[in-house]
Parts: C-alpha cells; structure tokens; sequence
C-alpha cells in the first residue's frame, strides 16, 4: 500500500504542513531511523543544539536546548563558585 502524502500538525502555532511522501524523503527517513538506532546502541544522548525551529517545537520544554547546550559554562561557573574565586 503506498502512501503519497500526509501532514505535520504543529501543537504551538496550531498549523499543519503538507508533506509529500517522495523518494528522497523516504530515503533520508531511512538514513535517520539508522542513525537513531545507533545512537541507542551506544547508549549515548546527543547534546541538544539550539536553532529558530526549536521555538516551534512541541518538545522545547522537555529537550531544552538553550539551557542543556551551556552546560560547560555551567560547569565552569560551578567549578569557581566551589574555588572561592
């Protein structure tokens, strides 16, 4: 069964978009699930990188990439408060 087409609502703007299901996007779906899988297998979890999309995204709240993409000034903040300086 194929399917052509289908579309992604977005919860914060409550706006859908329109996707075509094409070869290349099938294709690049692939490439990701792939990807994704290995990042499981290693056990490791990506730092979150803060980009515009990110204000649309449902997930902000949860994923926090302008917080959690700063932990090493975090942790050198941390690092002075404990020295004293």
């Amino acid at each position: 069964m194929a399917i052509p087409d289908g579309a992604l609502f977005y919860g914060k703007t409550r706006r859908r978009a329109d996707v075509r299901f094409d070869e290349l996007l099938r294709q690049k779906t692939q490439a990701a699930a792939l990807q994704v899988h290995r990042l499981i297998e290693s056990g490791k979890t990506p730092e979150p990188v803060y980009t515009p999309k990110c204000e649309s995204c449902s997930l902000i709240s949860l994923c926090l990439p302008k917080t959690a993409g700063r932990r090493q000034a975090v942790k050198r903040y941390l690092d002075k408060v404990m020295q004293g300086e």
